[in-house]
């Protein structure tokens, strides 16, 4: 397998908390348990300028509801993001939670 130049990984434990340019999981978030959620959102999504995040929990009609983070307690830590519709819809309650998306838009960058 060929190594991608420039590229690092770290644990979420001992990375370091700068800001990240881009975040981007499909159902990956929306699958951890809570705490690892809480987790995650510290130390990298509240350190995120953009994301993008196709979800299956959070919203009273996701897939996914025992032990997730719901969408209002990820409005109350978060900054500011949107909720687009997943197209094509793969399973009821699923949607993309997408973070900085109006700076986009709105030629804010």
């Amino acid at each position: 397998m060929e190594s991608v130049p420039n590229r690092k990984t770290k644990c979420i434990e001992n990375g370091s908390h700068r800001v990240n340019s881009c975040i981007n999981s499909n159902y990956a978030f929306s699958e951890l348990p809570s705490n690892l959620q809480r987790m995650y959102v510290q130390r990298i999504l509240k350190n995120s300028a953009r994301g993008y995040q196709t979800m299956n929990s959070g919203l009273p009609n996701s897939i996914f509801q025992h032990d997730k983070m719901t969408i209002d307690e990820l409005r109350d830590i978060l900054p500011p993001f949107e909720i687009l519709d997943e197209v094509p819809l793969t399973c009821q309650g699923n949607y993309i939670l997408s973070l900085g998306a109006s700076e986009i838009s709105h030629g804010k960058t």
